[in-house]
């Protein structure tokens, strides 16, 4: 169908306070390591990073340890 669909949220919906948390402290990854480094680090497309970056969506604990480390 081409309703409405519940389980995705829509991009007027203001992202949640963890995921704005992470969002910050990637930006603080991407620039002392650089948006290919982090995209690597978290074995995501560079492309990806954009939506990470605006708190839109959340990274996995494990992934956010191994960029940690790597800082």
């Amino acid at each position: 169908g081409t309703g409405p669909r519940p389980w995705r949220r829509s991009p007027a919906l203001p992202s949640a306070p963890a995921f704005d948390r992470t969002a910050e402290e990637l930006r603080g990854h991407v620039r002392r390591l650089g948006a290919e480094r982090v995209a690597e680090l978290l074995m995501v497309r560079i492309e990806d990073l954009g939506p990470l970056l605006e708190g839109r969506v959340g990274v996995a604990r494990s992934a956010m340890a191994k960029l940690r480390r790597a800082a």
